[in-house]
């Protein structure tokens, strides 16, 4: 999540710094916000997604044995209790 969360947040920085730098460079900044700023962040919007997914799909494998695992045997540290089965 952390790689998502970083590629959303260049990605949303440079959707303003472009769309600014062209509004400054053509005189609108309205339209350039528009233009420019929608199409890298949709840019962005996209890559987020494949991150996420491409993410997901190499981490399957690894979620499927942590959850396939046996649970531990209770713990015999000094302070710690076994479950009581009871909630």
């Amino acid at each position: 999540m952390r790689a998502l969360a970083l590629t959303a947040a260049l990605w949303g920085m440079a959707a303003v710094l472009f769309g600014v730098l062209e509004g400054a460079h053509s005189g609108s900044l309205h339209d350039a916000l528009v233009h420019v700023g929608l199409t890298v962040a949709l840019g962005g919007l996209t890559t987020c997604a494949v991150t996420y997914l491409l993410s997901e799909w190499r981490l399957c494998p690894v979620i499927g044995r942590v959850l396939a695992a046996e649970t531990p045997t209770p713990a015999s540290h000094i302070g710690a209790e076994a479950p009581s089965g009871r909630a």
